[in-house]
């Protein structure tokens, strides 16, 4: 207690370990009591924080008294746990992220010092306190990190040319499938003199990007002022200058304001948004119009003209990739293009046509014959053999010699 009172002093935690530690004491037992003092700091017990640092955890959620579901990526894992009382803990890191919680706000979102996203919620609506925490990952993935994994390798290429081209659309999911990582990487490959402005309930978005402004909302103080929300800050975006807007996630009156925002020569706006499938993106957007106080048919209306691409994300056993893609008419209909496998392996429906239309009107000329649904993607890009060559060196640069990933085999 005396140590995190000179750190709210101004005291460094080192000094303040400094000041605190018994004579005598052991190398061993100053540095698990600066690890204590630095998971206190940051809100959370030593246990947790432990944890989150571990770079293959993911997710950390606390339901109960005596234990804690880890996933390390290939599920969640059940281990016991020593932790203070739940309600303490969850003030306490309530508190870390500068968050009202308590009877009256029952239910807090937020991000800790450390980068963490957190959701708590307390009783009565839940039987004990739950916590529930998003690992924060120092290192942001590269595009190329993705590929041959979220993204196949198949479609690497033209994924990335179709992003810098300036299409807009929209990465699609459940939760926790990877549509802010995805996003992140493919801005990452947008070039250095363009500027991107982000738009997120809590910043998560961290492209490898050198100009890249991120907006949060504010949720309102103990009074009930000074909130701002994401359709607030969706529209002072417009007013810096954008070259790129992006929308963490869209799902409530914010939408109004970022179909807007892609109508009026915003190219390349992107954003992510809860579905179940590509196909179900449209009544998902439907929804959040209706909440927006937008009729059905002006919410299809503004999507049809602004929305091009849907990308959808799944997640199975571990694994997560990019397992649709879908073009977006005028009329609001949901043309299936591809259908990926958890392997790689891409199969071309029905719209594969005009998904290669579109990659021509962005980035030129693909002299690209039209496959017929159901053959697979490799019959169709004989002559893309160039272009993908190209385009694959353009993802690998700056990799150390021997760490690029391997190109894919034929057709490139």
């Amino acid at each position: 207690m005396r140590a995190r009172h000179l750190v709210a002093q101004g005291k460094t935690p080192a000094q303040a370990l400094a000041q605190t530690l018994p004579d005598g004491a052991s190398a061993d037992f100053a540095t698990i009591r600066y690890q204590q003092l630095a998971a206190e700091l940051g809100g959370l017990p030593l246990e947790i924080d432990r944890l989150l640092q571990d770079p293959k955890v993911s997710d950390v959620l606390v339901n109960k008294p005596g234990e804690i579901w880890v996933d390390r990526g290939k599920g969640l894992e059940r281990r016991p746990a020593q932790l203070p009382d739940l309600r303490e803990m969850a003030m306490k890191i309530a508190s870390a992220c500068g968050r009202r919680l308590d009877d009256a706000n029952p239910i807090m979102d937020g991000k800790l010092p450390g980068g963490a996203r957190v959701n708590i919620v307390l009783p009565p609506l839940v039987a004990y306190p739950t916590v529930s925490l998003r690992a924060f990952s120092e290192d942001a993935f590269s595009y190329a990190d993705l590929c041959g994994g979220m993204v196949s390798l198949r479609i690497a290429p033209l994924l990335r040319r179709l992003f810098l081209g300036g299409v807009s659309g929209l990465i699609s999911g459940a939760t926790g499938t990877g549509k802010t990582t995805l996003l992140g990487a493919l801005l990452g490959e947008i070039p250095p003199n363009q500027r991107i402005i982000c738009v997120e309930e809590v910043s998560e978005l961290r492209p490898r990007h050198p100009h890249v402004v991120s907006l949060s909302e504010r949720k309102p103080n103990l009074e009930g002022a000074g909130a701002v929300t994401l359709a607030e800050l969706v529209r002072a975006a417009l007013r810096m200058r954008p070259d790129r807007l992006v929308v963490g996630e869209c799902r409530g009156r914010e939408v109004r304001d970022m179909l807007a925002a892609m109508n009026t020569g915003h190219a390349g706006a992107w954003a992510t948004i809860h579905a179940n499938s590509a196909q179900d993106v449209p009544a998902r957007l439907a929804a959040l119009g209706a909440s927006a106080h937008m009729s059905q048919q002006e919410t299809f209306l503004q999507a049809g003209s602004a929305i091009q691409l849907l990308l959808h994300l799944r997640r199975e056993r571990g694994r997560r990739w990019v397992e649709e893609i879908a073009l977006l008419s005028a009329d609001f209909q949901v043309l299936p293009a591809a259908r990926i496998s958890a392997d790689g392996r891409v199969r071309c429906m029905a719209a594969w046509s005009e998904f290669m239309a579109l990659a021509r009107e962005q980035v030129g000329n693909f002299e690209v014959p039209d496959a017929d649904v159901g053959d697979l993607v490799d019959n169709s890009l004989g002559d893309l053999a160039g272009n993908c060559a190209a385009e694959w060196s353009g993802i690998t640069a700056g990799f150390p010699e021997g760490e690029a990933p391997v190109a894919p085999p034929a057709p490139w």
